[in-house]
């Protein structure tokens, strides 16, 4: 077991033992903490209607709205909510933990990002203060931590292009 230590350590791991940490301080009490907010509680609606009623949207008392304005949350997130509701029942556990999901992805991406600018070890350490940042945020049913993902994500695929320029 010595010898996997002495030798140059993966990146693969040093994501993954990132990407753990974000979940691992995600995961506890999941379903209570926070409470349900009324943003949360809206922008469910959307998946809990197209897993019910098959349209995205909401309802209110004029009636169904479909591809609601208000709801401030996009299909990227949303539409894995509603995969998750359908696969494992519905509930605001299986709802946020797809939010949780992708503060998973956006260590990572956070990860690529980086090594391409600085290295495997800097990166790994951005990495992990960015795990360390993202609770509670990593918790509810809201768009910025899913955003973040995409925002590294678009960076780092912007600094790869660049980089292989000619």
């Amino acid at each position: 077991a010595s010898s996997i230590l002495r030798g140059p350590v993966p990146e693969w791991l040093l994501v993954l033992g990132a990407m753990l940490l974000a979940v691992s301080l995600g995961l506890p009490n999941l379903e209570n903490n926070p409470p349900l907010s009324y943003d949360e509680g809206y922008v469910l609606q959307a998946p809990h209607n197209l897993l019910t009623e098959h349209f995205y949207g909401t309802r209110t008392l004029d009636g169904e709205l479909p591809f609601d304005t208000h709801i401030s949350t996009g299909p990227t997130v949303l539409i894995p909510v509603w995969a998750s509701f359908l696969l494992f029942g519905e509930g605001l556990a299986q709802a946020r933990v797809m939010v949780l999901l992708y503060s998973a992805l956006a260590v990572a991406a956070c990860f690529l990002l980086v090594r391409l600018m600085e290295g495997k070890w800097v990166a790994f350490l951005a990495a992990l203060l960015l795990s360390l940042s993202l609770y509670p945020y990593n918790r509810s049913v809201r768009g910025e931590t899913p955003g973040l993902f995409w925002l590294l994500l678009g960076a780092w695929l912007w600094a790869k292009a660049v980089q292989e320029r000619p």
